[in-house]
């Protein structure tokens, strides 16, 4: 689902867990976009997959984290704990 947040010019998608009763508290905000240097930023939750492919495992899956995928691989370089620090964050990153 696409939403338009007054102030924030970038496309915001929100994707909702299939058989959850109560959507809006699993609503789960994913950004991209492009570094800077050509890198590709994703700001999303963790998953599994992701988590498989970075060494060390963060120990903690709570949040949003910044990944930054490039030749070498993805790794991460930031994290941010909640949908209100994701939104900001990815505001001052102009990713959306």
């Amino acid at each position: 689902m696409r939403i338009d947040m007054p102030g924030f010019g970038r496309r915001l998608w929100v994707f909702f867990s299939s058989g959850i009763r109560d959507p809006e508290a699993m609503a789960t905000l994913y950004f991209t976009g492009t570094s800077p240097t050509g890198k590709s930023l994703t700001l999303a939750p963790m998953t599994s997959r992701r988590a498989a492919g970075l060494d060390p495992q963060p120990m903690d899956w709570a949040g949003y984290f910044l990944f930054e995928a490039s030749n070498n691989g993805e790794r991460v370089i930031a994290r941010v704990d909640d949908d209100e620090a994701a939104l900001c964050l990815a505001g001052l990153l102009g990713i959306g």
